[in-house]
């Protein structure tokens, strides 16, 4: 269970991050109707600590799970 809102709420689209949100505006306003990618990515390790740990995994499936989307991830422990 995430911690901010239910499962129902995420999955209903009725939170999300105001840039999502900006974004499907833009496009409406364009006109602009296709399908969309998003990734998820970590640019550098913060203090530039040399590892990291990849969490969340299991919510993220969650979220997705029975949508008609294509997942893609690192393999574990690379």
């Amino acid at each position: 269970m995430p911690h901010t809102a239910t499962w129902k709420e995420i999955k209903e689209g009725r939170l999300t991050d105001i840039y999502f949100e900006r974004t499907r505006k833009i496009l409406k306003a364009k006109g602009i109707d296709l399908p969309v990618k998003t990734e998820f990515m970590a640019h550098a390790l913060p203090s530039n600590w040399p590892w990291a740990v990849l969490a969340g995994v299991e919510e993220c499936a969650e979220v997705l799970k029975d949508l008609p989307v294509d997942v893609r991830m690192m393999k574990e422990g690379t």
